[in-house]
């Protein structure tokens, strides 16, 4: 189990406030615009808060909008013409700690909401891949921004490789407890990392495919299998490669 970061607390608090701010007008006035309530908060918050905790809560919730716009942009060419003027934009209001402009905008404030419950809500698995979206050059810029953002890429940012596929799934095999929500969640990963490098995962399936020792025609099924995102199929390949791997290392291991 993961450590709960710094920017995981304070994602919780500003979720866990808005919800509480939204319930209260409910109250009030019975019934509220929500998109406008989430507004209002992100636009006036600042002005209840200290300094210092105004600043941090920027910084997250600004990298939390970077990455969740990059990795949309990655998965679907089509919206990433769309979204790199977005993207330079928000690199200049974040160089320029114009916070207060970026949440001026309703449409905006509630996209970076909505952003940073994403990341909140994301399995350990999806965070995986959002931060995998991301150049060293993205890297380099938001650590020169967000102080807090080396916690998460100490989490995050794991090399991802035929390896590490195997070790997963072996930790949730070794507890017998019988679980396929983890093969699942691991076919997803391996389906959004292709969207988002496909060398990378050719690489991992070309190592997954010697243990497998499959024919030619399975092999394309199973790249077919990723690139139409069929989580079960792909969760079954994974299945069998972890089984293959299995006996072939515990038929090595020398008998006492």
């Amino acid at each position: 189990m993961k450590n709960i970061t710094y920017a995981d607390k304070i994602r919780k608090l500003l979720i866990d406030n808005i919800n509480d701010y939204l319930k209260i007008k409910k109250v009030i006035f019975n019934k509220v615009d929500e998109d406008e309530t989430i507004y209002e908060y992100m636009r006036d918050y600042s002005s209840i808060c200290d300094l210092n905790i105004k600043q941090f809560i920027k910084y997250i919730i600004s990298t939390d909008y970077f990455v969740i716009l990059n990795y949309d942009a990655k998965r679907n060419e089509a919206f990433s013409t769309d979204v790199s003027t977005e993207l330079n934009n928000l690199k200049l209001f974040m160089s320029n700690h114009n916070f207060n402009i970026l949440l001026a905008d309703k449409d905006v404030a509630t996209s970076v909401y909505e952003a940073v419950k994403t990341i909140k809500n994301s399995s350990f698995y999806k965070r995986m891949a959002i931060l995998k979206a991301l150049t060293d050059e993205d890297i380099k810029f938001i650590l020169s921004i967000n102080p807090f953002f080396d916690e998460e890429l100490g989490q995050y940012n794991i090399e991802a490789d035929a390896d590490f596929f195997y070790s997963e799934i072996d930790k949730q095999e070794s507890t017998n407890i019988p679980n396929l929500e983890v093969y699942n969640e691991l076919a997803s990963l391996l389906i959004d990392l292709y969207m988002i490098d496909e060398d990378l995962v050719n690489s991992i399936v070309s190592d997954m495919i010697d243990v497998l020792n499959i024919k030619s025609s399975d092999i394309e099924t199973f790249i077919d299998m990723i690139y139409d995102g069929d989580i079960i199929g792909v969760s079954s390949m994974l299945y069998q490669y972890y089984a293959l791997r299995k006996e072939m290392f515990e038929t090595n291991v020398p008998k006492k």
